[in-house]
């Protein structure tokens, strides 16, 4: 019950269409707020096979402040996926511009996203 109630407290306060690529995996709080850690979901992008590609390892990680809630700041503690290709070991990450242009996240989201390459 407290996880599933977490989960939609978190939905309810991240940026719309967060969860359609990130898990929460953890809400830590800390002096002056909260730090929301996300990690991207293994779904590769559109276009890609998994027969292909493979998820091997993330980029650093970055946070992003977010809107303070009841005065509390609030950072995004934010894991992307790199995929690599299993013969020719080309790497690749996904298209915030592409996603942000289907409506499904923010363009300041995106923006930030698409900048921690």
């Amino acid at each position: 019950m407290q996880d599933e109630m977490s989960t939609i407290l978190t939905a309810m306060i991240l940026p719309k269409g967060t969860l359609d690529y990130f898990d929460p995996i953890h809400v830590e709080q800390v002096e002056g707020g909260v730090i929301i850690h996300l990690e991207e979901k293994n779904i590769l992008p559109e276009g890609y096979s998994a027969d292909d590609y493979e998820c091997k390892d993330f980029l650093p990680s970055k946070g992003v402040q977010d809107f303070p809630i009841r005065g509390q700041g609030v950072l995004l503690e934010i894991v992307r996926r790199r995929w690599r290709h299993k013969t020719t070991g080309k790497t690749i990450t996904r298209d915030w511009k592409v996603v942000m242009d289907g409506g499904l996240v923010t363009q300041e989201f995106a923006d930030f996203l698409k900048g921690i390459d």
